[in-house]
């Protein structure tokens, strides 16, 4: 009996023992039914690893040599293919062993579900649970939740692909922060996300990690104001909520030109920052950051 559910990734060339650790994972998983879809970005060793782990039904398909792209061709894939349910998991992190059974557990009654992230790798300490006291279980986040940062990432999310029905699946070529922008416009369409600390995604910290939670330098928050602007220009052909978004990072692209060190100090100071998170000009020239 084909699977309803589908795990996507777009898999390349990186460390050996990463791909090990990734699909070793999955083949723990303690449910079994479940297909791996890959989108194949210049990785040659798939042979190998289907040898080695013979118990998972891997399905190849080729890339587009694009991030968004390769994105958008796995999602469409499994919406064409007539999967119920998708859960992402990035080729150089590994998962709990019950990561599928509870994301698909709790996405019988919610469109999005998104897991607890563990970092790990380069300049991690101690392994502890990244969004700590900032999320709790159960928890529902909205489209304003992740309006000026993000924390579904194509790592730590599963959705009900019915929730696509209404959903064109086109992701511009240009977009980097491709796993936000999807779920922006989902969140902004109404649907909700619920989070759950009862799986696991660890999440590698290494140097090509597109982005890590990590110190931000100079050359990062250049990164990151041009990420945004992208992100922001985009969504606002579909959500006018994002004027004021664009109209503030440009705002600030401008402010660090001659403040970029007092901005970068104190910006560093956030506690388990999210993905893109930066503070907000105005709230950085208030009384605190002073």
């Amino acid at each position: 009996m084909k699977s309803e559910t589908a795990f996507l990734t777009t898999i390349f060339p990186t460390d050996e023992n990463y791909i090990f650790e990734y699909f070793s994972s999955l083949a723990n998983q303690t449910f079994k039914n479940f297909d791996l879809i890959l989108v194949n970005d210049g990785f040659r060793e798939l042979d190998k690893i289907r040898r080695i782990f013979p118990s998972l039904a891997i399905y190849e398909l080729k890339s587009a040599g694009n991030i968004a792209k390769n994105r958008e061709i796995m999602i469409s894939h499994a919406r064409k293919a007539n999967y119920k349910f998708a859960i992402f998991g990035d080729c150089d992190d590994y998962f709990s062993d019950n990561r599928i059974e509870v994301t698909l557990s709790k996405l019988k009654s919610n469109d999005v579900v998104f897991n607890q992230i563990i970092p790990f790798g380069q300049n991690i300490d101690e392994a502890e649970d990244y969004f700590g006291d900032r999320l709790f279980e159960g928890e529902s986040i909205a489209a304003d939740d992740i309006l000026d940062k993000n924390i579904l990432g194509f790592s730590n999310t599963g959705i009900n692909l019915s929730c696509l029905d209404d959903f064109t699946v086109d992701f511009p070529n240009n977009l980097v922060a491709v796993d936000w922008y999807f779920f922006s416009l989902l969140l902004g369409r109404g649907k909700t996300a619920c989070y759950t600390k009862f799986c696991t995604t660890f999440y590698r910290q290494y140097s090509e990690n597109t982005i890590g939670f990590k110190t931000i330098d100079s050359e990062e928050l250049r990164h990151i104001i041009k990420v945004k602007i992208v992100h922001f220009t985009t969504l606002l052909s579909d959500d006018s909520r994002y004027r004021k978004c664009l109209e503030d990072i440009k705002l600030l692209e401008k402010f660090i030109l001659t403040n970029e060190s007092s901005y970068l100090k104190q910006v560093n100071q956030i506690t388990n920052p999210l993905w893109w998170e930066l503070i907000n000009l105005t709230e950085f020239k208030n009384e605190n950051y002073k």
